[in-house]
């Protein structure tokens, strides 16, 4: 699996804020997706917004994966996020293999 995502951020006081998804783009099991309706993405924050858990819906299901579950979407990463496909009802399926992870602080995610 490969994800691309975009979000929108603002800079305060308190440092530099990750705010709402805009879209993602991605490959999963060699079929290419890509999402920009609001409603398909959805951003959780957990204390402090120092995490972010992110599922997506896609607008077809690839397989028997209706979209994805990332537990962790943080600077630096974290070593035990989990990835997961989710059925159309957001229930994990599978576990997917993370491989690497990429954030660049005060800058767009790829």
């Amino acid at each position: 699996m490969r994800l691309w995502y975009s979000r929108s951020s603002a800079s305060s006081w308190i440092g530099y804020r990750f705010a709402a998804l805009q879209d993602v783009q991605g490959e999963l099991d060699g079929t290419s997706f890509s999402i920009d309706d609001y409603w398909q993405l959805h951003l959780s924050y957990g204390h402090h917004a120092f995490t972010r858990t992110v599922m997506i819906f896609f607008d077809q299901p690839i397989g028997d994966a209706c979209g994805l579950y990332l537990s962790e979407v943080a600077e630096g990463g974290y070593d035990d996020a989990e990835y997961y496909t989710v059925d159309c009802d957001g229930q994990q399926i599978d576990a997917l293999t993370r491989t690497s992870e990429e954030h660049l602080y005060n800058e767009d995610c790829g």
